[in-house]
């Protein structure tokens, strides 16, 4: 098999492996037989993929088929995350990118939107940028003109990001220009709240540490409030969000200490 073929054979593959992961949070619960009749291929095909997807921790394995993970203050995986709303997250990631200047230092926290705004500092020359986040790592680790900072601390699989005692540790070595923070929820009383209380530890040092914080949301986060408590709404200089977001919701927002952006 030429190399060509054998690329298109594992997009392929994970392409399915992806499919297959929709469905499983559409149904909670689908049987081996029914996928490898929706798909076209043998049931040992659907029992390896769900294998890997049970060896990645984004489904359970059951007799003849599989389920879904996710309760009710479940965070779907950054894998499952990655492609969706593309549109949305390119707006919000080009308006936040025209806020950085040359000789600026930054903090990036992890998530989908923030990554896309990892991929279009590869322009850009003369920055710090500091990350707790693998794939941002990767995003910007090609352009010798950054100089690219990985805070390390205790690895978090689902979002390839790393947590804990020493990656708090590791960002109060910095005060830094601006940071870019993510958000699960975003609520006018609760403020920013996470899923996980370890993500959430890690952004409260992002926010501490900065001159300018800046939050890029899409509008579904808002009126959300999730398990972990980041930081009150008064410690947000902007939210950047797409024009998503209900004109009575953003009101609400706007009456609020912050400059809230949609593009």
């Amino acid at each position: 098999m030429s190399n060509q073929r054998k690329d298109s054979s594992k997009s392929l593959a994970h392409q399915r492996k992806m499919d297959i992961l929709e469905i499983i949070e559409a149904r909670e619960t689908v049987s081996t037989l029914d996928l490898a009749q929706k798909f076209s291929v043998s049931i040992p095909t659907i029992t390896r993929d769900l294998q890997e997807l049970e060896e990645k921790g984004l489904i359970l394995r059951i007799h003849g088929g599989a389920t879904s993970i996710r309760g009710g203050g479940y965070e779907y995986p950054f894998i499952t995350r990655e492609n969706r709303n593309l549109d949305e997250k390119h707006r919000i990631a080009t308006a936040a990118y025209e806020t950085i200047h040359e000789g600026d230092s930054i903090l990036l926290d992890v998530g989908t939107t923030i990554l896309e705004l990892a991929k279009l500092l590869k322009t850009m020359t003369k920055i710090t940028v500091i990350v707790t986040s693998i794939p941002l790592a990767q995003a910007i680790a090609a352009q010798p003109g950054i100089e690219l900072i990985m805070i390390g601390g205790k690895y978090r699989h689902s979002e390839y990001s790393l947590v804990g005692y020493l990656a708090e540790l590791g960002l109060r070595s910095f005060h830094v220009d601006k940071a870019f923070i993510g958000a699960a929820g975003i609520h006018p009383e609760a403020g920013i709240t996470e899923y996980s209380y370890e993500q959430a530890g890690t952004k409260r040092v992002l926010i501490e540490q900065a001159k300018q914080r800046i939050v890029l949301a899409d509008h579904t986060k808002f009126g959300k409030i999730q398990l972990a408590t980041v930081s009150p709404l008064s410690n947000i200089d902007t939210i950047i969000t797409d024009r998503g977001l209900a004109a009575e919701e953003a009101e609400k927002f706007r009456q609020l200490n912050f400059n809230l952006l949609m593009v």
